[in-house]
């Protein structure tokens, strides 16, 4: 379900990168700098000015600052004068002479003290014969978070994102298993060696001998797996590119992919979306989330004969759930309160389709009015009126739940472990929307003792502050937003 369509927007807007993705001024970050802290004083003394780098350097001091300093300390007692680099003592010549010279006051938390404290050691410091440079340190700015360059700009906070930001600490307490169903999986990326396999999966050398289906391509649907797979648990270590995942990085056991094709007893791997999603459900306990990657092909309903097959103008991508089978796997999924996320599918040659004019490939049966799992559509970019366009691709209708990103989604590239690679149509919505699943039932666990229910996180996600969905009129339903979900929807539950 992968994409590597790149729509622009209606309306011009700067160029962040030269790969199709937007980039627009966050105003808002700036007036809020305003309000963030400083975390210390810098301080630099001329070489050889004293014999030893040692913590407690106001001593030294005393007599040229002893009444201002004792006056500071009485309202700030824990104010010292200490090394700035933490593993440097005495007069050790393993490091260069400068870093001897750099000494830091940690400020007290909160703008105005910190300032107040900042501006005194600024003044009354400077003019002293061993000091060369006072000052203030610049205040924290919001990360960067680029990954290898290029902005994640579905992590921001709304219009643009679901105000998600990633887990920077390993914490295994409160979170689901997330299971991702993926058709291959070769285990071989340096983000992703903490994700286990829940299921067997077919060999590169037998993976394409499956003779009902000349598409098969171990290459891009490992691919697929490696950028599902980035999007929830990347651990930004060594050897990748950085990019932090939604889950906390490298949770043993808590990230598990399976697959939808069983080998038979005769050696031939078939594919079993059913009877794999049945077997993984009653095998994870409720609240857990099941990500099915996974699109299967439907029909125009106005072009349907039963029995005959579609033409190329007439196939659609469609969600699992249009056919009646599939559909009762994923209710069973449901039955158990078991999460399942599922992309709404590709659509047509021609762009999306709406899923009510969907029927099955074969008998032509039509696409059921809701949809059991949590079906999700992609968005493309933001209009001028600060709503998001639909991905031209994705389908849409009243079945969707909610969306996602489909476009210049940065993901890890299985070929370059070092790189990215560009993640886009209803898979990447899918993934995204089951982070912030996964990170709702973190939310969750602690506050009711359990997790939400499959009824309960639907509701959640659906959940928005703003008078109409971001998405209002294209029929792709809700974009999750994690703050205003925790802070006002959670209470009411």
């Amino acid at each position: 379900m992968s994409s590597d369509s790149m729509t622009g927007p209606d309306e011009p807007l700067p160029q962040d990168d030269d790969d199709g993705e937007v980039w627009q001024l966050d105003t808002d970050a700036f007036q809020r700098a305003a309000e963030v802290a400083p975390e210390r004083v810098v301080i630099k003394t001329y070489e050889g000015s004293f014999e030893t780098y040692e913590d407690g350097l106001e001593a030294l001091l005393m007599e040229e600052i002893g009444d201002g300093w004792s006056s500071l300390t009485n309202d700030y007692p824990d104010l010292t004068i200490r090394r700035a680099f933490r593993s440097v003592h005495g007069a050790n010549d393993v490091y260069l002479p400068e870093l001897l010279t750099y000494y830091e006051i940690l400020l007290p938390p909160g703008r105005g003290q910190a300032m107040e404290v900042g501006r005194w050691a600024v003044e009354n410091l400077s003019s002293l014969g061993a000091i060369e440079l006072v000052y203030i340190e610049s205040p924290p700015a919001p990360s960067p978070d680029r990954c290898s360059g290029r902005n994640r700009f579905y992590l921001d906070g709304p219009p643009r994102g679901m105000a998600i930001a990633p887990v920077q600490e390993q914490d295994t307490n409160h979170w689901p298993l997330v299971v991702v169903l993926e058709k291959v999986w070769a285990g071989q990326h340096p983000d992703l060696v903490h994700v286990q396999s829940a299921t067997a999966f077919p060999p590169e050398a037998e993976y394409g001998d499956r003779d009902h289906d000349g598409r098969d391509d171990f290459a891009a649907d490992n691919q697929h797996a490696v950028a599902s797979l980035g999007i929830l648990g990347a651990t930004g270590g060594g050897g990748g590119p950085g990019c932090l995942g939604m889950l906390p990085p490298g949770s043993d056991g808590q990230l598990l992919v399976a697959s939808p094709l069983v080998r038979e007893a005769d050696g031939r791997w078939v594919l079993s979306i059913h009877s794999q999603i049945v077997a993984l459900a009653h095998q994870m306990h409720a609240g857990a989330i099941l990500l099915v990657e996974l699109q299967i092909e439907g029909r125009l309903a106005d072009s349907c004969a039963a029995g005959v097959e579609p033409d190329s103008g007439e196939r659609v991508w469609a969600p699992l759930e249009l056919e009646p089978h599939l559909r009762a796997a994923l209710a069973e999924a449901r039955a158990g309160d078991v999460i399942v996320i599922e992309p709404a599918g590709n659509g047509s040659e021609n762009g999306g389709v709406d899923l009510s004019e969907l029927v099955s490939w074969d008998q032509c049966l039509p696409m059921p009015d809701t949809s059991v799992a949590i079906l999700t559509a992609a968005c493309d970019t933001i209009r001028a009126n600060g709503l998001h366009d639909r991905l031209p691709e994705s389908n849409f209708g009243a079945q969707v739940v909610c969306y996602s990103w489909g476009n210049s989604v940065v993901a890890l590239d299985a070929a370059n472990p070092a790189g990215t690679w560009t993640y886009g149509g209803t898979s990447s919505s899918a993934a995204l929307v089951a982070g912030v699943a996964a990170r709702l039932q973190h939310e969750a666990g602690p506050w009711f003792g359990r997790f939400l229910s499959s009824d309960e996180m639907r509701k959640a996600l659906t959940f928005s502050l703003a008078a109409v969905p971001l998405g209002d009129g294209l029929d792709i339903g809700v974009m999750p937003n994690l703050d205003d979900i925790v802070t006002h929807h959670l209470p009411t539950l």
